[in-house]
This record gives structure tokens, sequence and C-alpha cells, in this order.
């Protein structure tokens, strides 16, 4: 854990980044500031909330640069304080800036996606403020994706509803809006679908692109730590499963089953 954060907060966290770790670091992240009921994720990522302050003075312009692209996409996806949150808002205003990097499109949205999930009062004024000036159908897209980001239990199963019944949805705006749905932080309001996103796999799998079930599978579990969801994924498996769609489960709950096993190992370790 502090070598993660140590990592997170190096001025030289390029290589992090690009790294096999990385992955594997969120996890961590998440884990162990979930057991700080105090202050979550703040203290541990505060300094991956800079994306002014890095990259040395001697680094080639390209390499600062997307070390800065890189440590700006971080910050957008973990932001988790009032400070850090206030941050995306000034990012998106453009009081806050980091240098040579322009935020994109899709970089907008995802920072609006970012106050849709930490509950910030402000962000569903800035994704119908950011709808209404980007209307390409790119835009519309990430618009789409941001909305479901919303921290609301009525909202998920209503998106839930367009994911599986809407035929008219493109199937690029529901793998765009994947991730947020199912940010590990709803895991309260994604659990309940779990059951029905599995059911639904023989469906996607006939009619969905071939990578879908995987990228479908991948933001439903990725979502979820606890041990009530791997139950559900191991009570799917138990019934009538296409071998090929058995072994994507399988594939797809590994990073759950370690998640279960890593929390009860700590818990039980935090009750000696």
């Amino acid at each position: 854990m502090d070598s993660a954060i140590s990592m997170l907060r190096s001025t030289s966290a390029m290589a992090f980044f690009m790294s096999p770790a990385f992955p594997f670091a969120i996890p961590t992240l998440f884990s162990a500031c979930a057991r700080s009921s105090s202050s979550p994720r703040s203290s541990a990522i505060a300094n991956a909330s800079e994306p002014i302050r890095i990259g040395s003075s001697t680094s080639p312009a390209s390499a600062r640069k997307r070390a800065i692209w890189l440590r700006t996409r971080a910050f957008a996806a973990l932001a988790w304080s009032g400070a850090a949150l206030a941050d995306l808002k000034r990012l998106l205003e453009g009081s806050l800036a980091a240098p040579g990097l322009a935020l994109g499109e899709r970089d907008r949205f995802r920072l609006i996606a970012r106050l849709l999930v930490r509950a910030d009062p402000d962000g569903p004024r800035l994704l119908a403020e950011a709808a209404a000036a980007e209307r390409g159908d790119n835009a519309r897209r990430y618009a789409f994706a941001a909305s479901a980001a919303l921290a609301d239990a009525e909202a998920k199963r209503a998106m839930f509803r367009r994911f599986t019944r809407d035929a008219e949805l493109p199937e690029s705006w529901i793998e765009e809006a994947l991730a947020p749905f199912n940010a590990p932080e709803h895991a309260a309001y994604t659990a309940p679908l779990l059951g029905a996103a599995l059911a639904r796999l023989p469906e996607l799998k006939r009619r969905r692109k071939i990578f879908f079930v995987e990228h479908w599978l991948g933001a439903f579990l990725a979502g979820q730590s606890d041990a009530q969801a791997l139950v559900a994924v191991q009570r799917f498996l138990r019934g009538r499963v296409e071998p090929d769609l058995r072994l994507k489960v399988l594939e797809a709950a590994d990073g759950l089953e370690r998640a279960v096993r890593i929390r009860e190992r700590f818990a039980s370790a935090a009750d000696r």
C-alpha cells in the first residue's frame, strides 16, 4: 500500500501509470481508504490531484505532456475529497489548467461523470450545460455515458432498462456508459442488478458484437467487491451456462474473488 501511494506522489509517475502495476494499485487504494471512514481516499490520493506539478524540467516536452495527461486522467478518475472535486470544476471552468494540455470533449464529460459519481451538487447542472454546448454525435454519446454516473438507485434501474430494452440505443453508447454506471462507489445501487446483468449474457452473445460481452462482464463485476456479489456470480454459474460464457464469467470474476478474499483477510486482521 505505501509503495503504491509513494508512486502516486512521485513527480515522475508516468512510468507507474504505464506499468502493469497500475491497474492493481487502484483497487488497493480503494480498499485501503474504504477502511478509513474519517477521510476516504483523500490523504492517499491527494498528490494524484496535482495535474500542474508534473514532470521534470529536463524531460523532453512530449514526455512531460504525456505525464501531465496521464496524471490528469488519474486525478479525474480518483478525485474524492471536496477540494479535489472543486479542482475538477476549476479544470472544467478553465481557472485551473495543466500546462500544455487542453481538455478534449471526452475528457470534459469524464470530469463531469466523476462529479456525478461523487454526488457533487453541481454535477447535474454542469452535465446539462455541457450537453447543450456540445451537440455532435460523440458529445451526445459522452453525455449519455456521464448521465449513467448519477448516484441514485432509480436512475440506475432506469438506465439498466435502457441498456437491455431500448432497441434504438446504439451499442457504442452502452459501452461508453458501462464504466460510469458501474462505479465502485455505486456498488450498493448496482449490486441488485448484477443477477439480471448475468442473465442477459446469452442474449448479448447472440445480438451484440464480439467483444461486447467481455466489456459488459468486466464493467459489472469491476463495480463490485463484496461476498454477496460473488455469491450471485456463483449462483449464475451453477445454472446451465454455455461453455464459452462460463469461461468468460470465470475470467471476469477473478478480480472480484481476489477482492473478497483480501477484504475478508484484512477484516479478520482488524478484528484481532
